[in-house]
């Protein structure tokens, strides 16, 4: 069984960890003993088990004596390497490394990446089954692509829709924008850049909490602050978004406001001010308060405005390297509200 107060989060698919050596090199220069191998090869293993799930699918289990015999064994390169030359009859390799394969297919069931069944078997003797997850799936995808370097187009399109099938398991407004933002993303040949590269990028920088990597992952930011033909992409997304669904876009907006106020809220410089202009604004879902400062007299005010204005005004500024405000002070009635220079 998998010890749930041992912490990691899915940087354990990625370990690639360079030789570690316990002292100084010996007389004729080679090192001494070498540590953190079984890291190495374990992160191997795993990515192994998850390529497997891109032609196997998620909707048939098995048991991982067959993952070893019809998979492992012939394609994973560490066994490869390991039986290379080896006198261990074939028919048996399966379970000597059995040990091995149940202890990393737990640590994957802890990922969300494999499942296993509820049912517990009555006798020790009966192996478990798993299947895998549409994220453990898209999570192989990721992998391959990575792993291959190029990604010709057959590869290209079964990314695609293994991704496209695990945003619509979701099933939340974000995830719902996000499947619309992919297809305008395809269409405009952005998608390798915008998102394929984005999401291997994030896989290779999981951290060791697993929650963590899974917000970004579902919550993917496709907010492109330096390019306006994403945030046209992006405004396309949100048009379609809208006429699909009114109430989906209404919940999306909604989440959108919150987590700029909550932004703005933790920077603002007079917190009871903006608290209550935020309660005044409350039912208007496309109106962000947030705090600017005036680029005259410097004082630090609240203004309203619709929030998509204020995210393209944003986009803007950071493409043109300048500030974008049209938000008269208040104060001196000279100068203008800069709202993307929050200190």
């Amino acid at each position: 069984m998998l010890e749930r107060n041992e912490e990691y989060g899915f940087n354990i698919l990625i370990e690639k960890i360079e030789p570690e050596y316990e002292g100084e090199p010996d007389q004729v220069g080679k090192p001494k003993k070498q540590r953190n191998e079984p890291i190495k090869n374990n992160a191997e293993i795993m990515q192994s088990i998850l390529f497997y799930s891109i032609g196997y699918g998620t909707e048939c289990y098995f048991k991982s004596k067959e993952l070893s015999e019809n998979h492992l064994l012939k394609n994973c390169n560490y066994y490869k390497e390991l039986y290379r030359n080896s006198r261990t009859n074939y028919q048996s390799r399966p379970a000597n490394i059995d040990d091995t394969v149940v202890k990393l297919l737990s640590k994957l069931e802890y990922l969300d990446l494999v499942y296993s069944d509820p049912f517990e078997p009555k006798t020790k003797r009966v192996p478990k089954e798993y299947k895998f997850t549409k994220l453990g799936r898209m999570i192989g995808l990721l992998l391959s692509c990575y792993n291959d370097k190029t990604v010709n187009n057959s590869k290209f399109e079964i990314t695609y829709s293994g991704i496209n099938q695990y945003y619509e398991s979701l099933n939340t407004t974000h995830s719902k924008f996000l499947l619309i933002f992919f297809k305008f993303c395809k269409k405009e040949k952005m998608y390798g850049e915008a998102i394929l590269f984005r999401m291997i990028n994030i896989l290779l920088k999981a951290p060791n909490n697993k929650e963590y990597f899974l917000n970004q992952i579902n919550f993917l930011d496709v907010l492109y602050r330096n390019s306006l033909q994403m945030w046209n992409i992006f405004k396309n997304s949100l048009s379609e978004l809208r006429q699909t669904n009114n109430k989906d876009y209404e919940m999306f907006t909604y989440n959108f406001k919150l987590a700029i106020e909550s932004v703005h809220e933790y920077k603002c410089k007079n917190k009871s001010v903006f608290e209550m202009d935020r309660y005044q604004q409350l039912k208007d879902i496309e109106q962000v308060v947030i705090e600017g400062r005036c680029n005259q007299c410097s004082e630090y005010l609240n203004g309203s405005m619709n929030i998509w204005k204020y995210l393209e005004d944003h986009v803007i500024s950071y493409v043109s390297k300048a500030y974008v405000s049209n938000t008269l002070c208040e104060k001196c009635n000279n100068g203008y509200l800069d709202f993307q220079i929050i200190t």
